[in-house]
């Protein structure tokens, strides 16, 4: 932090919640990996939470930020506590105080003042990549609203400072739960920051018939202090630009030296961000590639993120887990699927001549399911959002979501695919915002807005 950084800092905020005072636990204690809910809590309360490290930052405009982590082992919820501490010394505009109107009262984040919107989008190595979205006026229209992004690397094991990034060429890239960036660090303390900017499509002249022409993306990424922004060729089998030209990123998962964009209804593309010259490299996911972008009867994508995933494991493996038939996830009524649920998973291998491809783990029928959650006395629903273990890439976390009255509830079972047997269970109140007196670890807001958990193995 520069001088010029702390001494806006010195009385601007107030003393450290005794929620954090108390909250220093032994890092022994930690667990290997977690599960993290990436919306943000207000910490400006006195509730007794578990906090690893608590960081301090910033903004453009020279408001504080404090930063903390309440961690707990999956699969119990973990996430980041936060405090925004307006700068008293600066001139608030309408743009950034409730009176201004710009702010809509029933926003969850009205409580931080100016500050729309802060939600954890990405985590890897001893990093976790905070967005915060405010709200802000046109100085010369100040009738028009708009909005401004800013990034902070926030680091649990260790770092008191916060680290702000500039801002992206591309104004504001992480609204409305976008999932298109991703970090990727090295243990050096080297990290990159990127999303993709966009993506060509196959064209046909005029003519009406495909013409194969090289697709590429615009990578837009982070690194050594500045954003930069390329056109690289994607490289694909024959064929595969037709599945490009629909692309749309679901996730982005650090896997090795790379960062992986992923289209649920396609394949994974493939980047080694830390090169001096970048290449894309697109991989098929074991599915059939959809022809289109959307259902055309139904007009919509549907909620792949809570059918599929991909993640990657403590032994560096990349997994992919599909639980529904492409009737169930684009209408989301059981009763419409033609076809009961088959939960399968599959580890993406490489061969001598460095192919990439898929090999089939374990399956499980729906039946088979039932009856384990039968016998557990669980609802019988298509299980969500699955999870796979960190440490035991046999175990793969669902969420079975349902109203109880007027609560929303959730239970995380672990299913272990191999031995076909259910383990661990916990239970979540959902909520679109977390309540005073809400526990950080049994309360979801990322299942009440239908989106999942971020698994974060960070470094201590």
């Amino acid at each position: 932090m520069s001088s010029c950084e702390a001494a806006s800092l010195e009385g601007l905020q107030p003393r450290m919640p005794s929620a954090v005072k108390r909250a220093r636990i032994r890092r022994e204690s930690h667990p290997g990996w977690v599960m993290l809910d990436c919306r943000v809590r207000d910490m400006s309360g006195d509730d007794d939470l578990g906090a690893i490290t608590v960081a301090k930052g910033t903004t453009s405009t020279g408001d504080g930020i404090t930063v903390a982590f309440s961690a707990a082992a999956p699969p119990a919820i973990s996430r980041l506590l936060f405090a925004l501490h307006p700068n008293k010394n600066r001139q608030t505009s309408d743009s950034e105080s409730d009176e201004g109107g710009t702010l809509d009262k029933g926003d969850p984040s009205a409580k931080f003042g100016g500050l729309k919107d802060a939600r954890v989008i990405a985590a890897h190595g001893n990093s976790v990549l905070l967005s915060c979205i405010f709200n802000v006026r046109d100085p010369i229209t100040p009738y028009v609203a708009s909005l401004r992004e800013e990034l902070f690397i926030y680091q649990p094991a260790g770092a008191v400072d916060l680290t702000r990034l500039p801002p992206c060429y591309h104004g504001v890239i992480n609204i409305d739960g976008s999932r298109n960036t991703g970090i990727l660090c090295r243990n050096n303390g080297e990290f990159v920051v990127a999303h993709l900017g966009g993506m060509t499509s196959v064209g046909d002249g005029g003519s009406g018939l495909p013409i194969p022409r090289p697709v590429a993306a615009e990578l837009c990424k982070y690194v050594g202090g500045f954003w930069g922004t390329n056109w690289l060729r994607i490289g694909h089998a024959a064929g595969e630009d037709q599945d490009l030209c629909w692309w749309e990123t679901d996730l982005v998962v650090p896997f090795g030296d790379s960062l992986c964009w992923v289209d649920y209804l396609r394949g994974i593309l493939f980047c080694d961000v830390f090169s001096p010259i970048p290449e894309f490299r697109y991989v098929r996911l074991p599915v059939n590639p959809y022809p289109g972008s959307y259902d055309q009867e139904l007009a919509m994508r549907g909620s792949l993120h809570m059918f599929r995933s991909v993640c990657v494991t403590k032994n560096g493996d990349m997994k992919f887990v599909d639980v529904a038939s492409k009737n169930f996830w684009f209408s989301g009524n059981l009763k419409s699927c033609s076809t009961p649920f088959t939960i399968t998973s599959w580890t993406l291998t490489r061969s001598r001549r460095n192919q990439l491809s898929w090999i089939k783990d374990a399956s499980l029928d729906a039946d088979a399911f039932f009856s384990l959650a039968n016998n557990e006395h669980l609802p019988s629903i298509v299980p969500t959002f699955p999870l796979v273990d960190w440490e035991d890439p046999n175990v793969i976390y669902f969420a079975l979501s349902q109203k109880q009255g007027s609560n929303f509830k959730a239970t995380l079972v672990a299913v272990n695919m191999q031995r076909k047997t259910l383990g661990v269970q916990n239970s979540y109140t959902l909520r679109l915002t977390l309540e005073h007196g809400d526990g950080d670890s049994t309360t979801s807001c990322n299942l009440f807005s239908n989106e999942p958990f971020l698994p974060f193995a960070y470094n201590r």
